[in-house]
């Protein structure tokens, strides 16, 4: 739901979607209270010294050597002080007739610096996603493994949960490790137990094989939503179809909300695609800070509809975190044009069932997405089977 409130009734109101600080403005630039100045030249050298510790600190990416980083830096610095060209950019002459600097191409250090560190970005976003995609991938074939073997200890269990542990952590040192300790338990526990226990620790052997061939594959699509930052469609798919195998191995519950800002089409036909965008930017935001534990998923499923993945089965609870997320969206405010616009949002919500495809569970959640439209908007519904489950339970 939205609606608008007057400001005032002022015409020739300037339209904008975010208030600006001016306080930070008057401040920017002034030396702390007790301090002097700095110094162009002091500044210079400030800078010339960063990209040094910058350098020092490379290491090898897909385009470029961590020495060749290294040595850019080192030009880069003494480009800055002692003013000889930069790299990358052929000598001019009249620049050094006469003993004359070059002049500082202070936009083309920060030019460099930007493209570093986002090739560093993306270098190591890579390999960390290559790295856990197949370690999802390993432990999804442990759970085909093991179904056929109901007597599995209870020592391989912990191990298997220690390794999904380490999956959704950040070392990959501890990663390797676990993966390295389960493959072991796993072949040693298996090796006694005749004909058919052979067939599956050669075909967990396979698996491993595959394991070993997609770490080394780079990952083509990108994880995060560009407007928004959140996690976009095709993460949202990948982390589905995982928490489905874990809950069909280890029976953890989790729950799925969706999420559709009400009467979006309004705001973009009244007000614009500019001032929508802000919509759908400010609603990712408000949620992302609604559900801040660590296993806690949101993304941009599509347009101006969201999802967020809990691992969380207790329907008080749920319900809950659900209504907070719902006042939040309620309490942004939106000025435009001398008015403010408020947003609203329905949310359908719905447990995973033993033994249920992700798509299945995707289609119930719809479905008590579309419930809370129909009822009026602005609310949470959820799905009839799942309180049908609580109340035999």
């Amino acid at each position: 739901m939205f609606w608008n409130k007057s400001k005032g009734g002022k015409k020739g109101a300037k339209k904008k979607v975010a208030a600006r600080s001016s306080t930070a403005k008057k401040s920017a630039g002034k030396p702390a209270d007790g301090q002097a100045p700095v110094s162009s030249e002091q500044s210079l050298d400030l800078l010339a010294d960063f990209l040094r510790i910058f350098g020092e600190g490379a290491f090898d990416l897909e385009e470029i050597s961590a020495p060749e980083i290294r040595e850019r830096c080192d030009t880069w610095a003494r480009h800055l002080i002692l003013g000889i060209e930069p790299p990358d950019r052929p000598a001019e002459a009249d620049d050094w007739e006469g003993g004359a600097k070059a002049p500082r191409d202070l936009p083309g250090v920060r030019r460099f610096v930007d493209e570093t560190r986002s090739e560093e970005h993306r270098y190591v976003g890579k390999s960390f996603g290559n790295m856990f995609e197949a370690i999802w991938a390993f432990i999804g074939g442990l759970r085909h493994t093991l179904v056929f073997d109901e007597q599995t200890d209870a020592q391989i269990t912990h191990r298997i949960r220690r390794l999904e542990k380490a999956a959704q952590g950040n070392s990959t040192e501890r990663l390797k490790q676990e993966a390295l300790e389960t493959v072991s338990l796993v072949r040693e526990s298996m090796a006694n137990r005749g004909d058919n226990q052979q067939k599956l620790i050669a075909s967990l052997g396979n698996r491993l094989e595959a394991l070993r061939a997609e770490l080394t594959v780079v990952r083509e699509q990108a994880a995060c939503d560009d407007l928004t930052g959140l996690f976009n469609r095709g993460s949202f798919d990948e982390h589905l179809e995982r928490l489905v195998d874990l809950h069909n191995l280890f029976d953890r519950p989790v729950a799925l909300f969706m999420i559709d800002i009400d009467h979006f089409k309004w705001v973009n036909d009244t007000h614009g695609h500019s001032v929508g965008d802000t919509v759908i930017k400010e609603v990712a935001s408000s949620l992302a800070k609604s559900f801040l534990r660590k296993e806690d998923f949101v993304a941009r499923f599509g347009g101006e509809e969201f999802a967020v993945v809990l691992q969380e089965g207790r329907l008080e609870t749920l319900k809950s975190l659900a209504e907070r997320a719902l006042q939040r969206l309620r309490d942004l405010e939106f000025e435009v044009g001398g008015e403010q616009l408020r947003v609203t949002a329905s949310l359908g919500m719905a447990l995973v069932h033993p033994g249920e495809t992700a798509a299945r569970w995707l289609e119930r959640a719809d479905a008590a997405l579309y419930d809370a439209k129909q009822a009026g908007r602005d609310r949470v519904v959820i799905h009839p089977s799942d309180h049908e489950n609580a109340s035999e339970g």
